[in-house]
């Protein structure tokens, strides 16, 4: 019980944001919960039943084919697939120029992790013999199923979730080999393996010889801007002036000279669409900013005569010889809203702005024109945060809210984790939360190390045999992200424990409850 507890005390000690850490605090009780009940059920077997345990890889096997093939549909531009993956996530993400898949999941990485526990089920069931779940016409469905899933997984392009297939596979394969069919398992487990070598050669190729930021297409913004004119939504008063803060970056190849060069702004009329023409800033570039450079500006922004919904998008002027737009250098739209009550009473948007401020989200997520922290900051933060509260953390699910004092970037998205396992726990629960984890993963371990034991004179081969796959991949992967606050993720760990750790009626399994 000891994950409870430190959960529990982290949650009720949090300095801030305590009932966000409360409410994180119920789910990993939940969490454990599960894995005693799983436990619990799969260790009551009736005669001739087939094991619970092969069942659940069986349904986890068929569930990931589901999730690769609406993935796969969604990729082809099949609308009844695409609507289905609207309903989970409707923004894209992007690699390069690359969309990853994420199918039914959030976030391509969880879709990863799930794509690599399914497929590791799938290889388990070649694996594994004397079960009526194996027999030889069953054996070619969990083969199309593995190889459905690896390419899946590799369109994901989740480095830490093909990288820990690969370790995990490895893992098993070897400590297995005394027990697992030779001819279907081993072309099975050579045709993944070098799928998903490729696709992790293909992976870290595309992460250090393209730009070092994830979601930038090819389509190429002579400016980026900050500040105010980054913003997504506006409430503002018609026919008012306003004075705000922006920032621009020269990403053009080009000097941007002083007095000749500035910034615009036009509004569009989302009601008819038309455009207010362009306007100057009174702000011009009092000095010459080149490539890569930023600056800063005070300017005024002078809103359109009437009420309704507008977009206003900013740019880089040149003055001379006439008044012009610079080329790709507009940033995404801001939908403003305009009313007399302005900022004090901000009004809802209505089904078109809905409509449009998803679009232009879209455009922010595929062109990356918010500054996203990378691994190594979100790692340092975390240190920092743990160093700040060693025993108890800052408490569950608090590192996303709190991580911006740790940081030099400037507060933005709450949803980003630590993207590790291990320092995420550090920083929310404490030295006392992630020893209780590591503590759970040994009994966990030395379980799973019985059950392999024991695989070859039991029925229990390809249980032991995705139990050692599936326990050393979700290690491995937690090493460089952090999934469990995912509701996918979350069952398919807990649940799956349970049956893996279960104690068992007639042998000295156990599952010791920490």
């Amino acid at each position: 019980m000891c994950l409870v507890v430190t959960q529990t005390l982290a949650a009720a000690l949090a300095p801030e944001f305590r009932h966000n850490a409360i409410r994180a605090a119920i789910k990993a009780d939940l969490g454990v919960i599960l894995l005693i009940a799983a436990a619990d059920l799969a260790r009551k077997r009736t005669p001739g039943a087939e094991d619970l345990g092969l069942r659940a890889l069986a349904v986890l096997s068929l569930t990931g084919s589901c999730v690769a093939l609406i993935g796969w549909g969604d990729f082809a531009g099949i609308g009844f697939f695409e609507r289905i993956v609207e309903i989970f996530q409707p923004h894209r993400f992007w690699l390069m120029d690359r969309v990853r898949l994420h199918s039914t999941m959030e976030y391509p990485n969880t879709a990863g992790s799930f794509l690599a526990a399914c497929l590791l089920a799938s290889l388990s069931l070649v694996a594994c013999r004397y079960s009526p779940l194996a027999r030889r016409s069953m054996t070619w469905i969990w083969a199309i199923s593995a190889a459905l899933q690896a390419s899946a997984l590799t369109f994901t392009h989740s480095r830490g979730a093909t990288g820990s297939a690969i370790l995990g596979l490895a893992l098993a394969t070897w400590l297995g080999r005394g027990f697992a069919l030779k001819t279907p398992w081993k072309w099975a487990a050579v045709a993944c393996f070098a799928m998903l070598a490729a696709a992790i050669s293909y992976q870290i190729f595309l992460r250090y010889t393209g730009p070092h930021t994830q979601g930038a297409s090819q389509e190429h913004r002579a400016a980026r801007f900050g500040l105010a004119a980054d913003e997504e939504t506006m409430h503002l008063s018609p026919g008012s002036k306003y004075r705000k803060t922006i920032r621009v970056r020269n990403d053009s190849p080009f000097l941007w000279t002083r007095e000749e060069f500035g910034i615009g702004y036009r509004w569009i009329d989302l009601e008819n669409g038309e455009a207010v023409g362009l306007r100057e800033v009174a702000a011009i570039f009092q000095e010459t900013l080149s490539p890569g450079r930023w600056t800063e500006f005070e300017v005024w922004l002078r809103t359109p005569p009437r009420a309704g919904e507008f977009l206003l998008i900013w740019f880089v002027i040149r003055r001379f010889p006439e008044l012009r737009e610079l080329e790709n250098s507009f940033s995404p739209a801001i939908i403003c809203s305009l009313h007399p009550s302005g900022e004090k009473q901000p009004h809802a948007l209505s089904d078109k702005g809905q409509y449009y401020l998803k679009l232009i989200r879209e455009e922010r997520r595929r062109l990356m024109l918010l500054d996203v922290p990378d691994r190594w900051d979100l790692w340092h933060a975390a240190l920092k945060m743990f160093l700040s509260r060693p025993l108890l953390g800052a408490g569950p699910d608090n590192f996303r809210l709190l991580k911006w004092k740790y940081m030099k970037a400037q507060k933005g998205d709450e949803t980003i984790l630590a993207n590790s396992l291990y320092l995420e726990y550090l920083a929310n629960s404490g030295i006392a939360g992630l020893a209780s984890l590591l503590w759970l993963f040994v009994e966990f371990a030395k379980c799973l190390g019985q059950k392999l034991r024991l695989a070859e004179e039991s029925r229990d081969r390809g249980v032991a045999f995705f139990g050692v796959a599936f326990f050393a991949a979700f290690l491995t992967h937690g090493l460089v992200d952090y999934f469990l606050k995912f509701t996918p993720a979350f069952l398919l760990f807990w649940l799956m424990m349970g049956v893996l750790c279960c104690r068992e009626e007639g042998n000295d399994l156990e599952l010791r409850t920490t």
